[in-house]
């Protein structure tokens, strides 16, 4: 998989800061919404595509999926979130928006503001105790992305894709998962991974993948919780 330009992420991180600070202004004054629109009589497409990274203050993966417009006039898409950092924080997001700035809550009280661009996505994660912890992720490559999937018992065999087309497959031995990951155009290698489980008990997951700097990947997740 080709690296990422270093001068890429260097423009990123000299201006995030004041990105953010645009970002807060639009989400902090109601004023999405009236971005959004500013962008559509401009003629700018939406976002639309998977975004995976780190939230390093939470020591956390986040992954966003902007879907494609329904009706390309409008521009209205669904978009989908998904917060772990393997133990206790597992945040779920969903929202309409017609528009790429946005600002939206999960099931617990944890929001998420996010303004999308082609290449990268930032924003803010605070929690539901006023802590804060900004992030930029970009977009998702090769075996990168959301992975549901089905833990199975002792022995099984799970397989996923994710959002892309990426094709998870592994074996279950004990509370560790082993198994490859390939790319949806199978362009590559298999990639090998091994997943330490939570919990023994099987379930529905969802995993997020994200390739580290040493090119292996990196892999955070949880039980959905039950209502």
């Amino acid at each position: 998989m080709p690296a990422r330009s270093s001068n890429s992420v260097r423009w990123v991180l000299y201006t995030s800061s004041s990105l953010l600070a645009v970002l807060w202004l639009l989400v902090g004054c109601g004023a999405p919404q009236d971005a959004q629109e500013e962008n559509q009589q401009e003629g700018m497409p939406p976002i639309e595509g998977e975004f995976v990274g780190e939230v390093p203050r939470l020591d956390a993966f986040l992954a966003l999926v902007a879907l494609e417009p329904q009706e390309r006039e409008e521009g209205e898409r669904e978009l989908r979130g998904y917060l772990s950092d393997g133990r206790q924080l597992n945040e779920w997001f969903t929202t309409t928006l017609s528009g790429d700035v946005l600002r939206v809550s999960g099931y617990s009280g944890i929001e998420l503001y996010a303004s999308l661009a082609s290449e990268l996505t930032i924003g803010t994660i605070v929690l539901p105790n006023g802590e804060s912890s900004d992030f930029q992720i970009p977009r998702a490559s090769g075996i990168e992305g959301v992975y549901p999937l089905i833990v199975p018992p002792e022995g099984g065999e799970l397989s996923s894709t994710s959002w892309s087309g990426a094709r998870l497959t592994g074996k279950r031995d004990g509370e560790e998962i082993i198994g490859t990951i390939t790319t949806s155009d199978n362009d590559g290698d298999a990639l090998g991974f091994g997943f330490s489980v939570a919990a023994i008990d099987e379930g529905t997951d969802r995993w997020i993948v994200v390739m580290a700097d040493d090119g292996q990947p990196r892999i955070k997740g949880a039980k959905i919780a039950e209502d």
